[in-house]
């Protein structure tokens, strides 16, 4: 089976956390973070420049965490269970976050068409999700970035997967896509970005269809996939919006719930060594 962490990751991606922060420990949130100033670089543009994590008091949904999942300045995904165990009830808690993910109003309409291979995939994730054979989770299902690196011409994106493959990504500013990047076909695709005001765009196109739009619902995509995401900075806190289109599958573009990411003001701030992903289930003979 897999290793125990890998349970922990599919509770974090399903509401967009990454699991680096799902036990570590994180500031309070307050209007103190958004009245800050906003640093600036030289170029006049706002500093992105740190590691972040998501705001302890906001789901991806943006909603605020019952009062009972917060405990001495810790992020918990779900309340404490089995005998005042936090570890205990990961199974349980895993189980809940797919039924709290159907029970999301905020779902991406797919076309006629697609509906009978959407709900196959999500009655058979377990198979048919990649995240469950280390695969790439992709855009938009990886989430915000938990370390900002930027630079004049481009702006790096580090990510703590648990060894997804997808760590990283570069975003090259100021230019069109690259058509033979777009051509590739990847998980990643072809990341371009611009500045609109104090908000960076970051516009990406040129995926495969391999990934998925977030865990275990089944939400599938073509390689017509586009992915909108922008980054807008107030103080020590980073709105982060994600637009999704799929003209061939999706009825509508699917803008997802604005998420808070908010910035390690320490120092010594860093990423930890991003846990490596092992898969053993392949090699294992069904008992009978």
């Amino acid at each position: 089976m897999k290793l125990p962490y890998l349970s922990i990751l599919a509770i974090a991606t399903l509401f967009g956390v990454q699991p680096l922060f799902v036990f570590a420990q994180t500031p309070d949130a307050g209007a103190a973070d958004s009245n800050v100033a906003t640093p600036r670089l030289p170029n006049g543009h706002p500093d992105l420049n740190g590691v972040y994590s998501e705001r302890s008091d906001q789901q991806a949904s943006g909603k605020v965490v019952p009062e009972n999942v917060k405990d001495g300045g810790k992020l918990y995904l779900f309340p404490p269970c089995c005998g005042g165990s936090r570890l205990g009830g990961l199974y349980t808690a895993e189980q809940d976050g797919i039924v709290l993910g159907k029970g999301n109003r905020n779902k991406p309409v797919y076309k006629a068409e697609y509906w009978e291979k959407v709900r196959y995939m999500e009655q058979h994730s377990q198979q048919e999700d990649g995240e469950w054979s280390c695969k790439p989770l992709g855009i938009p299902r990886i989430g915000q970035p938990q370390q900002i690196i930027q630079q004049e011409d481009r702006i790096v994106f580090l990510y703590a997967t648990g060894g997804f493959d997808d760590t990283y990504r570069v975003i090259a500013m100021n230019r069109p896509h690259d058509p033979d990047r777009v051509a590739q076909e990847t998980s990643k695709g072809d990341s371009v970005g611009h500045w609109d005001g104090d908000t960076l765009v970051v516009d990406t196109t040129g995926f495969d269809d391999t990934t998925w739009l977030a865990a275990h619902l089944g939400y599938i995509h073509s390689t017509s996939l586009h992915v909108v995401e922008r980054f807008t900075r107030q103080g020590n806190e980073v709105r982060y919006e994600v637009t999704v289109d799929d003209p061939e599958m999706l009825e509508q573009p699917w803008v997802l719930a604005p998420r808070m990411m908010k910035l390690n003001t320490s120092p010594t701030a860093m990423l930890i060594e991003d846990y490596p992903c092992s898969e053993r289930d392949v090699t294992h003979t069904p008992v009978h």
